[in-house]
């Protein structure tokens, strides 16, 4: 007895198909967002983008600077205390860097010399005969620590002019991520509708299956009225034909679902997606929003027409500097120090002896400014951007409010639709029922069940149209990416 339960069980086991498991469009979209590569292409724009804003931080680094300098000199002799020959080592070294914060620029530098000279000695008769004496020490050396600070006052005060690319850099960056968001919701919305065409096709196809079973149910019907002799053979070879079209479609619209998920696998690099069956509740409307409220949306959260205030923004930083061009350059150098130095290296070590300088430097070019230019070029292309975001606001807007109204209008047939398909099944039964009482015709019975075949297949075209619809919406509104409004 055991063993033949587990044979049947086997053979249930073998005889029914596997399960064909659905997938949904959120789960769809969360897949594609997270394997496919042209998500991953997009997601390094910004990422590059800030990577190359961090490279200006270099201008902010210490640099070390070391200048190493040997010079031999024969100058002319101009007085009897004048060297005839001069040989020098120097050799400075500094650490330096700009300080963003308030424009100026710091260093701490090491300076040593060597010199090397020859001098004439002076002879001096004497009683004991002529002396010579020496008018100088042949060889000095000299050491300087010092540290210094050059600090604009006018041109540059505050650093605006050294964090300038670094500052645009962020605009840079915050264009290009809402680039890539807004390219990586061109290619979802386009995948979402596609989905949608995959959906509609699989209900298609569903609504042509059902219409196939009743025509099988009434071809066998009227085989046994046949086989009986209560109807004639033209009947029972008019139930056959209906069969025979209803099945060709139906081969004709599972070719097509088939051919639409093969195509969606395809872009989405997703083959096991042929194997499962989409679900989606196609005939559900949605809540649209009033058209203040999708304006709203879009004048605060549009990506499009943040970039272009973004790149506003951008223009008023470099207008900004070049602003700061214009004005005359005032440094203030301030220089504290420390040096020694002897005709020996031992006693020159001893740095103790002070040294300070302060000063000022002035530029300003006369005359015309090269600034004004750029200047005047940006105020243009300020209010070049100025209009290209209310020409895109009004475009978006036009586009929103055609939408809505189609939406809203399909809801109406939406509904029309169903009331269609009630009164085409209410028909084909009264039909059905008169034929069987002899006091109607099959002609009229197969026409009644393909109107409401027919008004299935348009009830589930123009919900598919709905819902392409929603999806523009969505897209339109920035809505696709984050994921919760489509779901």
């Amino acid at each position: 007895m055991y063993l033949f339960r587990l044979l049947i069980l086997l053979s249930v086991i073998i005889i029914v198909p596997h399960a064909v498991q659905s997938i949904t469009l959120p789960t769809f979209l969360d897949s594609v967002a997270a394997n496919h590569p042209l998500i991953s292409q997009q997601e390094f724009r910004p990422r590059i983008s800030d990577i190359r804003r961090q490279g200006f931080l270099a201008a902010e680094d210490w640099r070390l600077r070391v200048n190493p300098r040997y010079s031999h000199v024969e100058p002319v002799s101009t007085s009897p205390f004048a060297p005839t020959r001069v040989d020098k080592v120097s050799l400075n070294a500094a650490f330096e860097r700009a300080i963003w914060n308030t424009g100026g620029e710091l260093s701490f530098s090491w300076q040593t010399n060597y010199t090397d000279q020859e001098l004439p000695n002076i002879n001096i008769p004497g009683p004991a005969g002529d002396q010579s004496i020496s008018t100088g020490a042949p060889r000095l050396y000299e050491h300087i620590v010092s540290v210094g600070f050059t600090q604009p006052l006018l041109q540059n005060r505050g650093g605006d002019l050294d964090r300038l690319q670094y500052d645009l850099g962020a605009f840079e960056t915050t264009i290009a991520d809402l680039q890539s968001s807004e390219d990586i919701e061109e290619f979802l919305a386009n995948l979402s509708g596609q989905f949608v065409t995959w959906v509609s096709l699989a209900a298609q196809a569903e609504i042509i299956q059902q219409r196939l079973e009743l025509a099988q149910e009434e071809r066998s019907h009227l085989k046994e009225r046949y086989d009986v002799n209560l109807i004639d053979r033209a009947d029972l070879l008019r139930a056959e034909n209906a069969y025979r079209t209803v099945r060709q479609q139906l081969v004709l619209a599972e070719s097509r679902r088939d051919a639409q998920a093969a195509r969606l696998a395809e872009l989405a690099q997703w083959e096991a997606l042929i194997e499962k069956r989409p679900e989606y509740d196609l005939f559900r409307t949605a809540e649209l929003p009033s058209l203040d409220s999708a304006y709203a949306i879009i004048e605060t959260d549009g990506r499009e027409i943040q970039v272009l205030r973004t790149q506003r923004d951008q223009m008023e930083r470099q207008l900004s500097a070049y602003e700061q061009t214009e004005l005359p350059r005032l440094d203030l150098n301030l220089s504290l120090g420390l040096m020694g130095g002897d005709d020996t290296f031992g006693e020159s070590v001893t740095i103790d002896d002070p040294r300070w300088a302060i000063g000022l430097l002035f530029q300003h070019p006369l005359g015309a400014h090269a600034a004004e230019t750029d200047i005047q070029v940006v105020r243009l292309q300020q209010k070049q951007l100025k209009m290209s975001e209310q020409n895109l606001l009004l475009q978006i807007r036009s586009s929103v409010r055609t939408i809505l109204k189609r939406m809203r209008d399909l809801e109406d047939v939406l509904e029309l639709n169903r009331a269609a398909i009630e009164s085409a099944r209410e028909r084909w039964q009264e039909e059905q029922k008169l034929y069987r009482q002899g006091r109607g015709q099959l002609v009229w019975v197969i026409q009644a069940q393909d109107m409401e075949q027919n008004a299935r297949l348009t009830y589930a075209q123009n919900a598919a149209t709905y819902h392409q619809l929603l999806i523009d919406l969505r897209e339109l509104t920035d809505q696709i990416v984050d994921g919760s409004a489509i779901r």
